[in-house]
């Protein structure tokens, strides 16, 4: 089986978390990718108590603009062409914003104060997975199963989580997978108590799968 491990989204955190995606990758020989943003997007002002139930995490944060070195990525032996970088500036132009920021906002008014920014980062991230499925479909590799999650979460290790993230209410560690008991023909949700429906810890299936569920 073929695998494919790809992250979306926004860098942060990667460079305490690329070495357990690196040694997720190597075990099952798998080919990596990157759909990211083009600034790190760390959220720079967060702190202890500024999360409640109410507000929904990170209502209230600034991301990080700095934009990211690709260098950097190669030199830790992430492959150029397996990178894609898009300016998060533009991230309002895309098709379909408006429409499906209506339909998310109508869901996360009642969760944040802020719910522009809440929608800007939903909306964001439904984006950036279907064009990382629509980047490993393009591929002349085919691929039977893909891991679809971010660059900051944390394989199975809470031990390897910086204190600066303890307090987090969602803390993102995910358990360390065995990516060849997965049946390639069903599409693996992760689902928490704390989340309202599927959260975007990782989905595991074939791209034709992960691609049904567009944003």
């Amino acid at each position: 089986m073929k695998i494919a491990i790809l992250l979306t989204g926004h860098l942060r955190d990667f460079q305490t978390t690329w070495h357990q995606w690196k040694r997720l990758a190597e075990r099952h020989e798998a080919d990596f990718f990157m759909h990211l943003w083009d600034n790190k997007g760390d959220r720079t002002d967060l702190r202890p108590g500024e999360i409640t139930p109410e507000l929904g995490a990170y209502a209230n944060v600034t991301l990080n603009q700095d934009k990211i070195d690709i260098s950097q990525l190669v030199e830790m032996g992430i492959k150029r062409e397996n990178i894609v970088l898009e300016d998060y500036n533009e991230v309002k132009t895309r098709e379909n914003f408006e429409d499906k920021c209506d339909i998310i906002g109508g869901f996360f008014r009642q969760y944040s104060q802020d719910p522009p920014r809440t929608m800007l980062g939903v909306f964001s991230q439904y984006y950036k997975r279907l064009k990382g499925i629509e980047f490993i479909l393009a591929q002349e590799q085919k691929y039977d199963l893909v891991l679809l999650s971010r660059p900051d979460f944390f394989l199975g290790r809470f031990d390897m989580v910086p204190e600066s993230r303890i307090y987090r209410t969602n803390l993102p560690v995910i358990p360390e997978l065995d990516l060849n008991s997965y049946n390639e023909n069903k599409l693996y949700i992760t689902l928490l108590d704390e989340h309202d429906g599927y959260n975007d810890f990782y989905l595991i299936g074939n791209p034709e799968l992960l691609k049904i569920r567009k944003y």
